[in-house]
């Protein structure tokens, strides 16, 4: 597999990671269309970043993932809620 598909592996991987997460803290029944959302979001953002931040190591394609994926959804709930 060429880097492209480890760092879109890497994007899923943190959007199962931030999907669970988020369902965990939730305390919501578990909703598969959510988490598929999530998986989704994260494999797209994570591969943009990842791709313009240059990041060819699945491991740092992981957790940029993980973390654009946290400050995209985080903060625009927290900007939803302030308005």
């Amino acid at each position: 597999m060429n880097t492209i598909g480890w760092i879109i592996v890497a994007g899923i991987l943190a959007g199962i990671v931030r999907s669970i997460f988020g369902w965990a803290k939730s305390n919501e029944p578990f909703d598969a269309s959510k988490m598929l959302k999530s998986i989704l979001r994260a494999a797209i953002g994570g591969a943009i970043v990842s791709y313009g931040l240059g990041i060819i190591d699945p491991v740092a394609a992981f957790f940029a993932t993980l973390s654009t994926d946290v400050l995209a959804h985080d903060g625009f709930a927290a900007i939803k809620k302030a308005i």
